[in-house]
């Protein structure tokens, strides 16, 4: 009787423990949000590449979320460089990779692409997750806001792609998501890096 309890008890702290991380997460998001929406901050800006960035967050997010790393696909040139902050611009990618993991359905890839623009980088995060409503497209970047399940995955607070938009944003850059055939693309446009 007692190891029947005992287990019943560490189950309860393994919930209880589970439900505060995912209480600071939320609390750490909003903060975050609000400090770049409120405070608008000028974020130096130095050259970025975007592979060894991508392979870090890659290995990083296959490794949490059990995606497999072969499912998400550096479609760029291996060169490109932008102009960014780069915790803000990591965590702004992490975002939205993470996002787009969460929308895929199991065994479709996640793609990260782009071309150069004159003195931009166009870059996209496409998934396959069945795309959102056209009405919708904007709607996504409102801070809380989760989709009714059209979409395949679960979970999140829905201030992903808002932190990641403010971020962007910040970067002197933009985000904005269109629909694709099976899934969402998710475009960014950052300036270019001198080479």
């Amino acid at each position: 009787m007692a190891c029947e309890k005992d287990g019943g008890v560490d189950e309860l702290r393994l919930r209880v423990e589970q439900e505060i991380g995912s209480m600071q997460r939320l609390v750490d998001g909003t903060l975050e949000l609000a400090w770049l929406d409120t405070e608008r901050p000028h974020l130096p800006l130095e050259p970025v590449e975007l592979l060894p960035l991508w392979e870090l967050l890659t290995e990083n997010a296959s490794f949490e979320s059990g995606f497999a790393a072969d499912r998400l696909v550096f479609e760029l040139d291996a060169e490109c460089r932008v102009l960014g902050h780069l915790n803000s611009l990591a965590q702004a990618l992490e975002n939205l990779l993470r996002n787009a993991i969460r929308h895929s359905p199991e065994g479709a890839p996640v793609r990260l692409g782009g071309n150069r623009q004159g003195g931009h980088w166009k870059l996209w995060l496409e998934d396959q997750g069945g795309g959102v409503g056209a009405d919708q497209l904007e709607t996504i970047f409102l801070p809380f806001t989760r989709l009714d399940g059209a979409r395949p995955g679960d979970g999140g607070f829905g201030l992903g792609l808002s932190i990641a938009r403010s971020a962007i944003e910040a970067q002197q850059g933009r985000l904005w998501a269109q629909n694709v055939p099976g899934g969402l693309r998710l475009n960014l446009l950052l300036r270019a890096a001198n080479v």
